[in-house]
């Protein structure tokens, strides 16, 4: 996946808050497109090397 990004600890945290409190969310995706909903879930995968 040669696009991804990590994101903050920070802005992991809001994410989980989101998910804890049913808190709405809009994402702006890059290609321009805004999604909105609430968050079921967060979970953090590791990233592979090599």
């Amino acid at each position: 996946m040669p696009d991804y990004q990590p994101i903050s600890c920070m802005q992991h945290e809001r994410l989980e808050l989101a998910v804890l409190r049913r808190i709405p969310l809009k994402l702006q995706l890059k290609d321009g497109y805004t999604l909105s909903g609430r968050a079921l879930d967060v979970y953090t995968r590791r990233a592979r090397s090599g």
